[in-house]
């Protein structure tokens, strides 16, 4: 080959490449959304029998101790978000898309019953009812039925949230009955600071042998669930409002983290959570805080690394009617592969500790245990796209 044609071939090789990457940068958003639910649809458990059941999406925990491990985790957690954010987005799709989702929605209903209060109350665990807490961990799982557990706050709303057919009743019910194990019905709670020990605000866990213990992420999450379904507020909910608002007031939810959202601790995810309550809902006590939180994400935006941090802080300012540069999607995989960095969910030891003891073990991060689950990436990403075409 003469130098001519050489450079002919380099420069057509060149062009090629390009434009399958423009292509691929390009890629109509539609046409992403349809891949990311065949994709969850693809990770969802099919038949049960093995460490999941059917219906549920496979999670992984990993302990961050000595020796560090990773097991699989059949707990409810994951695919209750899953479905509850599919549930949010689907008036944006088109029909197949509409039917993917109602598939993966239906079949996560089949996973439910086994982490349903045994009573049929509709309240629920996050591991599967009289099953191991912990699974595959050495000590954990055999302290069972030596330690108090209960239904929480955080699966209930979210599932409930999931369900194809909304049930006025039922989640008024569910409603109650998270108002009834609010924080001074039975206790004050000794895990917060003492400022909001005798707040009434909603307690994660509801039994009466659980310790007291707030999450401002599980308050959002139980807030949405309320406003969403038009129940009346009550001195809970006013309570839970203005325990948020004292703390983005003082910006707890920015220095003090796991102290006051244990169960997700890391700012991206907090201020995702807070985006999209305020976002969706004008809520009196917490509306003058937007600006500030729409600066806090810019803020943290310019400091991330995560691929998926970056997705919901993008979420998160779309929701508040910022339009930052889109995200480029050019491969799905580098968004929602497992990536150990991204920790939504995680369990620490002392969460639940009495002051002073739950400032020295929230920070012993040898003892934390972080979940995963990459179909749920897969739904954050979906959501972001789905947010972006609808704020064009």
């Amino acid at each position: 080959m003469n130098e001519t044609a050489m450079r002919l071939f380099s420069a057509l090789l060149i062009f090629v490449c390009c434009q399958g990457s423009f292509a691929q940068t390009l890629q109509p958003d539609s046409t992403i959304i349809t891949r990311l639910l065949r994709d969850i649809k693809e990770e969802q458990v099919t038949a049960g029998g093995g460490e999941f059941y059917a219906g549920s999406f496979p999670t992984r925990r990993h302990f961050a101790g000595f020796p560090p491990n990773n097991r699989p985790d059949n707990s409810i957690f994951f695919t209750g978000l899953i479905s509850f954010t599919l549930q949010s987005v689907t008036n944006s799709f088109s029909a197949p898309q509409l039917q993917l989702a109602l598939q993966v929605l239906q079949n996560a209903e089949q996973a439910y019953t086994y982490f349903q209060n045994k009573d049929g109350k509709p309240l629920y665990f996050f591991w599967p009812r009289g099953k191991p807490i912990m699974p595959h961990t050495l000590l954990a799982q055999h302290l069972t039925s030596h330690i108090s557990t209960a239904e929480d706050a955080d699966d209930t709303v979210l599932i409930l949230m999931g369900l194809l057919n909304q049930n006025d009743s039922i989640n008024r019910l569910a409603k109650n009955l998270i108002d009834s194990f609010a924080n001074t019905r039975f206790r004050n709670n000794k895990s917060t600071f003492k400022k909001y020990s005798g707040v009434p605000a909603y307690n994660t866990y509801l039994g009466k042998k659980m310790h007291s213990d707030f999450d401002l992420c599980v308050h959002t999450n139980v807030l949405y669930f309320a406003l969403a379904n038009n129940i009346p507020l009550n001195r809970y909910d006013s309570a839970t409002i203005h325990l948020a608002s004292s703390m983005l007031s003082n910006q707890e939810h920015l220095r003090q983290g796991a102290y006051i959202a244990p169960y997700y601790v890391r700012r991206p995810v907090i201020l995702y959570h807070l985006a999209r309550l305020m976002g969706r809902f004008d809520i009196p006590a917490l509306n003058n805080y937007k600006p500030q939180l729409v600066a806090q994400l810019y803020n943290e935006l310019a400091l991330c690394k995560i691929p998926m941090d970056k997705v919901i802080l993008h979420t998160s300012l779309l929701r508040l009617g910022q339009k930052p540069a889109p995200l480029v999607i050019n491969s799905i995989e580098t968004f929602t592969r497992q990536d150990d960095r991204f920790i939504f969910y995680q369990a620490r030891a002392g969460s639940q500790m009495a002051n002073p003891f739950k400032q020295v073990f929230l920070n012993c991060n040898r003892l934390n245990y972080y979940f995963y689950c990459t179909a749920y990436n897969k739904a954050l990403l979906l959501e972001y796209v789905v947010e972006r075409n609808r704020t064009r």
